[in-house]
């Protein structure tokens, strides 16, 4: 297939773009790092998974309006995330959970003109 007719590319190195927010601490924003076919087989594989967002002090009963999900690690698209975010920060694969938590934000992000 070819370009313009309506087949995805599949992913390749030179569609990251990396811009850097701050330099100390080092804050930058990564786009590319998945093909829109990836994007939507990442939201696929949260499915049902979603759940409250935590806070990290115990008994907390802040006000959440976020819902997290663990992805399955033996899913193709995740698999293909988790390895291009390893090369990226320079840590193996096999480096904790990078990559397999998905954040899903309501109302208060969109009130704040979040991009949903």
């Amino acid at each position: 297939s070819g370009e313009g007719d309506g087949a995805e590319r599949a992913w390749e190195p030179s569609m990251l773009r990396v811009q850097t927010i701050l330099a100390s601490p080092r804050v930058r924003l990564v786009r590319g790092i998945v093909t829109p076919a990836e994007a939507e087989q990442l939201i696929a594989a949260a499915g049902s998974r979603f759940a409250p967002s935590g806070t990290a002090r115990a008994g907390s009963v802040d006000y959440r309006t976020s819902e997290t999900a663990m992805l399955p690690a033996a899913a193709p698209a995740v698999a293909a995330l988790r390895q291009r975010m390893a090369h990226l920060m320079g840590y193996g694969e096999t480096c904790g959970d990078t990559g397999r938590d998905v954040g899903r934000y309501g109302e208060i992000c969109r009130e704040l003109g979040g991009d949903m």
